[in-house]
């Protein structure tokens, strides 16, 4: 009895390993041998590496050490070739916070913002087409930045449409100041009446911290109309500018903003033009 049972798990086991090892290769990744395109093995753990100097003209460089390279093998050399073609420093950025006056887009215009209290610090590096670094920028800080970046979204208590001009009451204070010119636009969306109240709109006037006004919009009623609930959102953004900078290919911007320890890259500008 013993040892029929012990035949049975030995034949199970059996059977469970070859599923196993059927299983494993047919969902084991296609491996290729580097070796047929030239490379050799070496020890995965080692760092090859060294200094090296040269002469601008030859194609010859001197080792600081000796090193376990082989003729034929690939090398990449750190911090040589030609000087950067922006060289010098850009000038410091110019900053302006606002509230965008259209949907996102990169170059959207602003409706100035001069009343924030949130602190943004801003530099740019310039970087030629060969991947050339200039200096950093001196630094721009600005003390009026609005009190966040991106999308606001502030829940709405009424809406009332007289004639023309549409009035939101807001459940909380909106952020939005009455210093603001130039038409920043806003989106009102999902109230009680959303086919009267709803759409983009561009901002006339701030009577208080909890209301705003638009005025000469495409909806009109002789007899006022009104809602109730649904969101208002609008974008506050911060728009850096410079002077373009010959030899210069892209920039790479630099901020500190409310939270950050210090200035961290936040993003690369388009390229430019001016040396395809």
């Amino acid at each position: 009895m013993n040892v029929v049972s012990a035949k049975s798990v030995s034949v199970l086991l059996g059977l469970f390993g070859l599923s196993f090892f059927l299983t494993f290769e047919q969902t084991a990744p296609d491996l290729v041998d580097v070796r047929q395109y030239g490379a050799r093995a070496v020890n995965a753990w080692w760092q090859y590496g060294t200094t090296v100097t040269g002469r601008a003209g030859t194609n010859q460089l001197a080792v600081a050490s000796a090193s376990t390279f082989r003729n034929g093998d690939g090398i990449v050399i750190y911090g040589a070739g030609e000087a950067p073609s922006v060289g010098t420093a850009p000038e410091a950025p110019r900053v302006i916070p606002g509230v965008s006056e259209s949907e996102t887009v990169p170059d959207a215009p602003l409706a100035p913002l001069s009343t924030g209290k949130a602190t943004y610090s801003y530099r740019i590096v310039a970087w030629d087409i060969h991947g050339g670094l200039s200096a950093a920028s001196p630094i721009t800080r600005i003390t009026n930045g609005p009190k966040k970046l991106g999308q606001n979204t502030i829940p709405v208590a009424q809406l009332e449409l007289t004639r023309k001009v549409i009035t939101v009451m807001t459940a909380v204070p909106h952020g939005l100041t009455p210093d603001l010119r130039g038409g920043p636009l806003v989106h009102i969306k999902d109230s009680t009446d959303s086919q009267t109240f709803s759409g983009w709109w561009n901002l006339s006037g701030v009577p208080n911290p909890m209301s705003i006004m638009i005025g000469g919009t495409s909806r009109d009623s002789a007899t006022p109309r009104h809602a109730s609930g649904g969101t208002l959102t609008y974008f506050t953004d911060n728009q850096v500018s410079w002077k373009p900078q010959a030899g210069a290919w892209e920039y790479v911007i630099c901020a500190q903003r409310p939270g950050d320890s210090g200035l961290r890259v936040i993003g690369v500008s388009m390229p430019s033009a001016a040396v395809c």
